[in-house]
């Protein structure tokens, strides 16, 4: 309940001590009227005013005036966002190819605005005055005067220092160089003028709105090789293209009927029209925010999600779209039809489950050691390639490892495109080089002769068991003071002659370095020195012999000899029966290396005789007085190389060698590969090494139990060690070549699509990870969280909404009556007259053809079918317009940014109606994807249908590609 308040109080019923309202106006009255008389006497007043005090008061009325118009300003901009400036005075000032033409429009639109209307912003002052205010007028036919008027506007919009690269505030902060305000008397005389710069700050959307927009265009634009991820329309597009391609391309190799192809054209251009407008809506998402994103986007694209699942088929989506079916079939646009239509798949779920049942689980394969292994056996035998098939596929189908389809794949004599592509011929070049070079090559052979082979040297000791005799030559003759000494010499006597013992080793050792003969040597003669001194005057010259003395010389030699000395296998397991003829492996009755101590004499004596040895030192007896001349006439060399008779082995071997290669392609595991590493960065194929590793000793040494029996035994081990080393060769070599061809298949693919380097890798390294993780590329969540545009208090709770016309861009023209937003080229939305525009064209171009190139291009080594695709696509909306909207309630403020094809005028002061700076531009873009896919060779699945690539014939470019926007 409310109190009741008395009328009236007495002031001695205040208890808070307070004078009443009454007593204190009495008093107010009585001081009144005492003022006035006081002024009344008073002479009269002269006025002192500070002219620039009125001239500071009229700057709010400035400051406001100037808001308004920056508000109205950008505005304008945002309904028409200067993109192409005209070949006019404005428009040549506007341009500026190292500076922001949208900023400097800006300017120029506040300017124009702020010459209009700021004069409101004078008042009539007390005292017959007044205040004026005006800007420098612009001549706009002069472009220097244009330029000088945007100079005079700074704008202040983004975080940091000036006009640095930060975000936009949602604050513009505007200054006006050069305002004018005047104090004027009322006969129009100045009594004082001042230029001043004004400053406002407005809250806007125009800089978030057009910065968004211009980044959804680049988006648009931006190539596959610019952008990152799945940045981009290219990159969108290539995520949703490549599941599609891949998987086509593998349910047609793979898992269709082999006798027909369930696509005759991958990549038709009504299927890129899906995806591609699927990826715009992406875009828009990245750009703009995802609440931001069109709100027709859901209706339309479910029905063009719907109708691509229908035409790839049930077979392929595995869903029942007899429904879907007949809704296709009916001519109606996209999200114009009544009714709930039935639940279609998603693109992204359509891709997914694409991927999912076609490709993921066929993307690792194995490979089979087979075509090294047999590579290596004809290097090693002296096999022709084209024997291998007579000589091995009974055996190969009867094992547990090969069938009949892998095996005629296997054996396939040619492979279709592999001379003819562009980028693979020095690949083929290359390979048909080693091919010729195993063919003329027989390893067997060598194998025999490097066993049979034995490098020997020779130990010696050369003695001579006493000394020369000696005629003392001190002894002169009488009367030596008459003689001079002239010299001595030896005088050589035939003694008892050479004689000369050959003894064989009978060493019990298994080593294949052993001593294999003695050599003694004794020679006997008889040597007298005689000293001769030549007579003076009448004395003669006289002679003085020593003694005949008989000299022995002897010398001893060991001959040692080096079996196998360039046997791969391993030499320290000695051979038990090496210089004897038999053992149990090979042909019965072998000689081993039977003989081998007495050829060794003859390499380095020169003969097996022990008389002819002696002769020929006994026909050098007159010149033997030392060592050297000793050495000299047994006539020796101390280190030689026996070639050994060989045994008639090389067919026993071979046909060891038949049974060793069948042990090695039935038992060396695959290797397991995934496909993409059989196209990027090194081979897989380097991996067997290991493989064969595992097996090569327990097959190298098969059937011998610590010494080799024989010679045959140690040269079936050596066939066996050097087949192994000819599969690592073929290992290493068929990895180079396969590196070799994807670089030249890489160079193909960059050639066929535009130039670009490292095309294939880029390309199966996207959809690598396309595959690894659909979720994010086909995700339907921004990589930029922008649901809100805020950034300012003055703009909370700001929304973006997209609005696209058309909001899906199809492949067909559209009327204005079925887009209202279609005008006649270059005018806007008041021109009434009838217009048809083209919102998007695509294109393809398969670039290799069915059935793909060869990825190694030999039919042994055939792994992979590569063929790619150039998709391109070009669209224009007639109208995109985004709207800001903030507050809630009865109070809504927005600002809508347009782009469209229209000319922008400026409505100036001072000129002859509006003044054109240029154009709005439409979006518009133009872009390609390139598309690499591969298939796994029947070698590697034989199953399917193999090839890759289209077969039909249909139309590569939608009918509207060369007349996309207004027609």
């Amino acid at each position: 309940m409310a109190r009741q308040q008395p009328h009236t109080i007495r002031v001695s019923l205040d208890d808070r001590a307070r004078v009443p309202f009454a007593i204190i106006g009495v008093l107010l009255l009585l001081s009144s009227v005492t003022v006035i008389g006081i002024l009344e006497s008073r002479d009269e007043a002269e006025v002192d005013a500070n002219p620039m005090l009125a001239l500071d008061r009229t700057e709010p009325l400035v400051q406001s005036e100037l808001r308004r118009a920056v508000l109205h300003a950008t505005d304008d901009a945002a309904r028409a966002p200067l993109g192409t400036t005209a070949d006019t005075p404005v428009g040549n000032a506007i341009a500026d190819p190292d500076g922001d033409e949208f900023e400097r429009y800006l300017k120029l639109l506040i300017y124009a605005e702020a010459e209009r209307t700021l004069p409101a912003a004078g008042q009539e002052l007390r005292g017959s005055a007044e205040t004026t205010v005006d800007l420098e007028p612009v001549d706009w036919n002069d472009r220097a005067s244009v330029e000088a008027a945007i100079d005079r506007v700074e704008l202040e919009y983004r975080n940091g220092d000036g006009d640095g690269d930060g975000p936009t505030t949602g604050l513009l902060r505007t200054t006006i160089e050069g305002v004018s305000i005047r104090l004027e008397s009322d006969d129009g005389s100045t009594r004082v003028r001042d230029r001043r710069p004004i400053t406002v700050t407005v809250g806007t959307m125009l800089f978030e709105l057009h910065e968004r927009t211009e980044r959804f265009e680049r988006g648009l634009n931006d190539g596959f090789r610019e952008a990152d991820g799945y940045e981009g329309f290219s990159r969108k597009l290539a995520a949703r293209l490549y599941p599609l391609v891949w998987g086509k391309a593998y349910y047609d190799r793979l898992d269709n009927d082999p006798s027909e192809r369930a696509f005759e054209n991958v990549t038709p251009n009504e299927h890129t029209e899906v995806l591609a407008n699927d990826a715009i809506f992406a875009l828009q998402k990245d750009a703009f925010g995802d609440g931001a994103v069109d709100p027709y986007e859901d209706r339309v694209m479910r029905g063009a999600s719907a109708c691509l699942a229908v035409d790839l088929g049930e077979e392929v989506v595995d869903a029942d779209l007899e429904d879907m079916e007949t809704l296709c079939e009916s001519d109606y646009v996209f999200g114009d039809v009544e009714g709930e239509l039935e639940d279609p798949p998603t693109i992204q779920e359509l891709l997914t489950l694409v991927l999912e049942d076609y490709v993921r689980g066929e993307m690792e394969v194995e490979l089979e050691i087979h075509p090294f292994a047999e590579a290596a056996f004809v290097e090693t035998t002296g096999f022709t390639m084209d024997g291998l098939e007579d000589e091995f596929y009974e055996d190969l189908n009867e094992s547990d490892r090969f069938d009949e389809t892998y095996l005629e794949s296997h054996y396939q004599e040619e492979l279709i495109n592999a001379e003819e592509v562009t980028g693979l011929k020095n690949v083929v070049g290359k390979l048909e080089s080693e091919v010729n070079k195993i063919e003329s090559t027989d390893s067997v052979k060598e194998s025999v002769s490097s066993i049979y082979k034995a490098e020997i040297s020779l130990e010696e000791n050369i003695i001579r068991e006493n000394t020369l005799p000696d005629a003392n030559i001190m002894e002169g003759p009488t009367g030596s003071e008459n003689h001079t000494y002239q010299g001595r010499e030896y005088l050589i006597f035939p003694g008892d002659g050479a004689d000369v013992r050959f003894s064989e080793r009978k060493e019990d050792t298994a080593d294949l370095e052993r001593n294999l003969v003695d050599i003694n040597i004794t020679f006997e003669n008889v040597v007298q020195e005689q000293v001769h001194w030549e007579g003076h005057g009448n004395a003669s010259n006289v002679t003085i012999d020593s003694d005949r003395k008989s000299i022995t010389y002897t010398a001893e030699f060991t001959i040692a000899g080096e079996f196998a000395p360039d046997a791969t296998v391993d030499r320290s397991r000695g051979m038990e029966t090496a210089l004897e003829r038999g053992g149990a492996a090979g042909p019965i009755g072998v000689d081993n290396f039977d003989g081998a101590a007495m050829e060794s004499v003859e390499e380095l004596f020169g003969t097996r005789s022990e008389d002819t040895l002696e002769s020929r030192i006994e026909s050098q007896s007159s010149t033997i007085l030392n060592r050297d001349d000793f050495e000299s006439a047994i006539d020796y060399d101390t280190e030689g190389e026996l070639d050994l008779q060989e045994d008639d082995i090389d067919t026993w071997l071979q046909n060891e060698l038949s049974e060793t290669h069948l042990t090695v392609v039935t038992e060396v595991e695959p290797l397991e590969v995934d496909l993409f590493d059989m196209v990027t960065g090194e081979s897989p194929i380097y991996e067997f090494e290991s493989k064969v590793a595992e097996l090569e000793d327990d097959v190298v040494y098969d059937g011998i139990d610590g010494s080799y029996e024989n010679a045959p035994d140690m040269a079936r081990a050596e066939v066996r060690q050097r087949y192994f080393e000819n599969i690592y060769a073929w290992i290493e070599t068929m990895g180079q070549i396969h590196d070799d061809s994807n670089d030249a298949a890489d160079e193909m693919i960059g050639e066929l699509l535009g130039g670009a380097n490292d095309m294939l890798e880029d390309s199966v390294g996207f959809f690598q990870g396309v595959l690894a993780n659909p979720e994010e590329a086909l995700g339907d969540d921004p990589h930029d969280e922008w649901a809100l545009a805020g950034g300012s208090p003055l703009h909370e709770d700001v929304r973006l909404v997209v609005d696209g016309s058309p909001t899906y861009l199809p492949l067909e023209t559209v009327e204005r009556g079925e887009v209202p937003a279609v005008r006649p080229d270059g005018n806007g939305p008041l021109n009434p007259a009838p217009a048809a525009h083209a919102p998007l064209g695509a294109k393809y171009e398969n670039e290799v053809g069915f059935p793909g190139a060869p990825v190694v291009p030999w039919p042994q080594f055939f792994f992979l079918q590569l063929d790619a695709w150039q998709v391109d696509v070009k669209g224009e909306y007639a109208r995109f317009e985004v709207r800001a909207t903030s507050g809630d309630g009865p109070r809504t403020d927005s600002t809508t940014y347009v782009r469209e094809d229209k000319a922008v005028y400026i409505d100036a002061t001072n000129a002859d109606g509006k003044v054109k700076a240029g154009s709005v531009d439409p979006i518009a873009f133009e872009n390609s994807v390139p598309v690499v896919t591969f298939v796994p060779s029947p070698q590697l699945l034989p199953r399917g249908s193999p090839g890759v690539g289209n077969t039909g014939q249909e139309t590569n470019e939608s009918d509207n590609w060369t007349e996309i926007g207004d027609v």
